[in-house]
């Protein structure tokens, strides 16, 4: 059969983009808008792990929250490493409380308990380290409504 002439070729009609892949055939545009504006924002992140739940390890920690604020961790303690290595280390030493609070958090959204965090006793740290990776990017468990309890076993929805 002939081929059809080049322009025919590059001018293929539009997929909807429903159907392309990556997207979820249930889900309609609407839903992934509203989880989108479920997800925590870098202010937001920081305002709720430094202000509002600073040493609050009860509860749980969805992934925008937790790698939020630490990736503003990193970033302003490079930068005051940089500028003066005094501030960066009480920097540390303030953020440490509500690193660790916020990483409880998280360990608990994916339905593991805190004891993990055992991971990075000395003899195991690099290990440690890999394997909480792995724990804090893993979907989580967090309630879709602020009326669902906040407990390991109540019904919710993957974040």
């Amino acid at each position: 059969s002939p081929r059809p002439p080049i322009d025919a070729r590059l001018h293929r009609p539009r997929v909807p983009i429903d159907s392309q892949p990556g997207y979820h055939p249930g889900q309609s545009r609407d839903t992934r808008k509203a989880k989108r504006e479920r997800d925590m924002q870098i202010q937001e992140a920081v305002e709720t792990c430094v202000t509002k739940k600073y040493a609050d390890f009860e509860g749980r920690a969805t992934r925008s929250e937790f790698w939020w604020f630490m990736l503003f961790c990193v970033v302003i303690n490079t930068l005051l490493g940089v500028a003066a290595e005094w501030a960066a280390g009480i920097f540390f030493v303030v953020m440490l409380v509500p690193s660790l609070a916020v990483g409880t958090r998280r360990l608990r959204d994916t339905g593991r308990s805190p004891w993990w965090w055992l991971l990075m006793a000395p003899p195991m740290i690099v290990i440690g380290w890999l394997v909480l990776l792995v724990f804090f990017v893993q979907r989580g468990t967090t309630p879709t409504t602020p009326a669902t309890p906040d407990h390991p076993g109540s019904p919710a929805t993957p974040t």
